[in-house]
């Protein structure tokens, strides 16, 4: 069989400390039928110079010069204008290894619709606390249809990481897999879950090609309201599309747990939207009634009574209630 081509989207934005390293370790893969499409968003340092140079040297690298809209509209720009059969990315303050390409062995894993690998970082990636480690990593080896693998795809914690996966484009443009715009963050999670929900099966190896320069957590973008609600809506209607044979599945009642609290604290917390959040628990259990969190006869009242006061009273007592059995624990 031939090499695919590949097709290397990188989102670039005031990154020229770290640039020609990203686009450097990409030139010295070992796998070499690939092309990087540079996307400069803006950028108001040297970071387009930079890509026009590399742009200039090798006829493998196409840039595109933007305003800057965000990561999300820069991939998406990518994704219009990418010619491979598969799909991955790249952030360009990261680097990879020579073998980074090649640890996804497309030859052989061609019959899945995804393809995984591991990475490594200087820093722990999930918690605070000080390195003890010159260096982290974090992997998984699995395969299968994407339901039977997908908690243990969970607990791996590589999940929701974009640039170690391979994807094949004719499934992204075929479902209209794109970029939320409207997210400054949490948009690569939803993107992973929206093509995990139209594809079949995965592969995952344990080979690391990929390191990730994690940042600073401090200047973490704020997780309000509407980005909960955009994000844990989102990942709640792919995971329940991903497990159409198992409704009661662990994972689903997570997702379902995670975007019930949102709308139940936001009730607490803000009498301007109340009235959402009641429409929006009546839709989630319309669902799935049985397995929501809430108390039997809460659920009951907030979905059969169309009255917005009974809800509201019914709903004050039953996180009432929750308050004071949490007092007690």
């Amino acid at each position: 069989m031939n090499s695919p081509l590949i097709s290397i989207i990188v989102p670039v934005y005031n990154t020229e400390k770290y640039l020609d390293r990203c686009i450097q370790s990409v030139l010295a893969q070992t796998y070499t039928n690939w092309e990087l499409l540079l996307i400069d968003d803006g950028s108001t340092d040297s970071s387009g110079t930079i890509c026009d140079k590399y742009a200039a040297e090798d006829k493998r690298i196409r840039v595109f010069h933007k305003e800057n809209g965000g990561v999300s509209s820069a991939r998406n720009l990518g994704l219009d204008n990418a010619k491979g059969e598969w799909i991955t990315f790249v952030d360009s303050d990261d680097w990879v290894k020579p073998c980074w390409l090649s640890n996804y062995d497309i030859c052989s894993n061609f019959c899945y619709d995804l393809i995984s690998q591991g990475f490594e970082t200087d820093i722990p990636v999930f918690n605070t606390l000080e390195p003890r480690q010159k260096s982290y990593t974090y992997a998984l080896d699995n395969e299968g249809s994407i339901a039977e693998v997908m908690e243990e795809i969970e607990k791996s914690k590589t999940i929701g990481f974009l640039w170690i996966k391979l994807f094949k484009a004719n499934l992204i443009r075929a479902r209209h897999i794109t970029f939320n715009e409207q997210l400054a963050h949490g948009e690569d999670y939803i993107f992973i879950y929206h093509y995990l929900s139209e594809a079949k099966t995965i592969k995952a190896v344990r080979q690391i090609g990929y390191h990730y320069n994690v940042p600073q957590w401090a200047k973490k973008y704020t997780q309000d309201f509407s980005w909960n609600v955009l994000v844990k809506e989102a990942l709640y209607k792919y995971t329940l599309r991903i497990m159409t044979n198992s409704p009661r599945h662990n994972l689903v009642r997570q997702r379902r747990e995670d975007l019930t609290s949102i709308y139940i604290e936001e009730f607490r917390e803000n009498t301007n939207h109340r009235f959402f959040c009641l429409k929006r628990l009546r839709a989630i259990l319309q669902k799935q009634f049985i397995d929501s969190q809430l108390f039997f006869l809460t659920k009951l009242i907030i979905l059969i009574d169309p009255t917005y006061f009974i809800s509201s009273l019914i709903l004050r007592l039953h996180i009432s209630i929750k308050n004071k059995a949490q007092q007690w624990i």
